[in-house]
């Protein structure tokens, strides 16, 4: 009689470890922990009044350079196969640095030179809805991995705040490189998205899992200050009215989600 009873309770207790061997926890809440890599498109600037900007060769448009970034949220579980989340995200400054060359109208300046530059400091809040197939039906199971694919889009709102706004070029009075085009930091809050696709990796019995793939992200608008510090010889340190730039910034992006699940 004893060995029946050892042998029924081995059987159920080996019974439940395979029922359970491919299946993964399925939590209600999570909070996760995102970082990764952004490569920007050119913003998209262009002289917004040649009579006031000074024509240039090259134009206005150039790359923001490519950044790191890390962002942090709270999500829930919607089923099987929905999941909701809002994070925040901030990047590493992004920097502007276009050389110009092209007669200048600007006052106080005569050189066929210049460069401009600006950083754009890049924050994002966004509600994000991830879909995937049932993990523990159509997962792919490797050891003790479940690996299943997911694809997600949000939208929320982007803050762009543009500072270090100026420009080096040849001053006629001083006859040397001067600063010029001094401008306030200026702050804007515009309609932000993202697109991803990607994996999941998923340990058995585990209240963890990693999200590694591909953003796209659209952060939205971002612009100039629309007041200058002048340096021409009858309005040097006085702030005059200067038409704004406009840009958009849009970023290709690799990432790595780490994720804590909570029932």
């Amino acid at each position: 009689m004893k060995r029946i009873f050892k042998f029924a309770i081995l059987f159920l207790f080996s019974s439940t470890c395979s029922a359970n061997v491919f299946s993964i926890q399925k939590p209600t809440w999570f909070a996760k922990f995102d970082a990764g890599f952004a490569w920007s498109s050119n913003s998209g600037i262009s002289n917004p009044d040649p009579s006031f900007w000074d024509a240039a060769n090259q134009g206005y448009d150039a790359n923001l350079g490519n950044r790191s970034f890390a962002s942090i949220g709270l999500g829930a579980t919607l089923n099987e196969y929905l999941n909701l989340d809002i994070d925040y995200t901030r990047y590493a400054t992004f920097n502007y640095q276009q050389y110009q060359t092209g007669s200048s109208v600007t006052p106080g300046f005569s050189g066929n030179a210049r460069t401009r530059f600006f950083d754009l400091n890049v924050q994002s809040v966004l509600l994000n809805l991830t879909a995937h197939p049932n993990p523990n039906q159509f997962g792919l199971h490797f050891y003790n991995l479940v690996i299943y694919p997911f694809a997600s889009l949000g939208a929320g709102v982007g803050i762009n705040r543009m500072s270090n706004f100026h420009t080096v070029a040849y001053n006629t009075v001083a006859t040397s490189g001067v600063v010029s085009s001094l401008g306030k930091d200026t702050t804007q809050n515009t309609f932000a998205w993202q697109g991803s696709l990607g994996l999941t990796f998923a340990p058995v019995q585990s209240y963890l899992a990693a999200d590694i793939g591909y953003r796209y992200y659209d952060g939205g608008d971002f612009q100039s200050p629309n007041q200058i510090m002048a340096n021409s010889p009858f309005e040097a340190g006085t702030l005059i009215s200067a038409p704004r730039w406009q840009g958009k910034l849009k970023t290709n992006q690799i990432f790595l989600v780490i994720r804590f699940l909570a029932t």
